[in-house]
C-alpha cells in the first residue's frame, strides 16, 4: 500500500477517523488505495462489501474538495462496484455520498458508500424514496433550471 501523505485538517482541529485511516493510525479493512483516493470497508454495512472511498486529503465536504481528488474517488468508486461484481456476484450497484450538515453527513470527511446490490436482497430504496419525492409542475422545474443556469433572478 501507498505511502501518499494526507492534508491534516485546519489547525486546532481533532484529526477525523478517516484521517486516521488514511494514515494507518486507525483500523480499517482496506480494500484499494490509489495515489488520491482509498477504498475500506465500512464499520457498519448496508450490505456485505458496503465500501467508503474517500480521498486522502482531507476535505470535509463535496464542496471542499478538490477536483482531482474528486476525481480519484469517483474512479476508484467505479473500480470498486467493478470488484463487487466480479468478486461478490452483485449485480447492481447503490452510491451515495451526504455533504454536509444538511445533507446528513455522519463523518466530517468526504465519503462515497458503494453498496453492492443484488435482486431481492432487502434493501428497498424506491419504498424511502416515494415518500419522500415531491410533485412540482414543468414551470416549477424551469424556473428552478434556469435559476441554477443564472438565466433569470
Amino acid at each position: 500500500m501507498g505511502d501518499t501523505p494526507t492534508t491534516p485538517p485546519p489547525s486546532g482541529e481533532r484529526r477525523c477517523i478517516f484521517c486516521a485511516i488514511v494514515a494507518r493510525d486507525a483500523p480499517a479493512s482496506w480494500v484499494a488505495e490509489r495515489e488520491r483516493a482509498i477504498a475500506f470497508l465500512t464499520r457498519g454495512p448496508l450490505r456485505p462489501g458496503h465500501t467508503l472511498v474517500i480521498p486522502r486529503a482531507h476535505a470535509a465536504t463535496l464542496s471542499e474538495v478538490a477536483p482531482d481528488d474528486w476525481r480519484a474517488v469517483s474512479t476508484l468508486a467505479l473500480e470498486v462496484a467493478g470488484m463487487h461484481a466480479e468478486r461478490l456476484g452483485a449485480t447492481g450497484a447503490t452510491l451515495f455520498l451526504a455533504s454536509g450538515r444538511a445533507g446528513e453527513q455522519s463523518v466530517d470527511h468526504l465519503h462515497l458508500h458503494v453498496v453492492p446490490r443484488a435482486e431481492g436482497d432487502g434493501l428497498d430504496l424506491n419504498s424511502w424514496w416515494e415518500r419522500k419525492v415531491g410533485s412540482p409542475e414543468l414551470s416549477e422545474l424551469e424556473r428552478v433550471a434556469r435559476r441554477l443556469r443564472s438565466d433569470a433572478p
